[in-house]
């Protein structure tokens, strides 16, 4: 397949957080959702951008932390490479990524006294080969 979408949804309850017995008002309930979706133009092909993964997707949602009393909001948006080093093929089923991806974002608001204003890089190496053989001839 060429094209994948993904959503992704979570929610935490914090108000039910005791820390030794004691409760915290510091955090609050929370949610998060999350879109995304990723093209490859084509696996068989010989040329390397032809066989990367492009990726795109965001976020947005409230975050756990309650430090002045007013809620954080959360958003983002994330996009992404992987580079397939090694053709695909049906016979030996291997396949070697680098994973790159940026994301940029905001944590708060105009009403919050801390706003945050994020960058993040992210670089993951994805190895699926036969390592280990037992040869049956020297």
């Amino acid at each position: 397949t060429k094209w994948s979408i993904g959503v992704d949804y979570s929610a935490g309850r914090w108000t039910d957080f005791r820390f030794y017995g004691r409760s915290s008002d510091r955090v609050i309930d929370n949610y998060m959702l999350r879109v995304g979706g990723e093209f490859v133009p084509s696996l068989f092909s010989n040329k390397l951008l032809s066989r990367t993964i492009y990726r795109v997707g965001l976020y947005t949602g409230k975050d756990y932390i309650n430090a002045d009393g007013n809620q954080y909001k959360v958003r983002a948006l994330t996009f992404g490479f992987g580079f397939n080093l090694k053709k695909w093929s049906n016979y030996d089923n291997q396949s070697t990524f680098i994973n790159t991806a940026f994301e940029i974002g905001k944590r708060g608001s105009d009403v919050n006294n801390v706003t945050e204003n994020f960058f993040k890089l992210s670089v993951g190496f994805s190895l699926s080969d036969l390592w280990f053989s037992k040869r049956r001839y020297d």
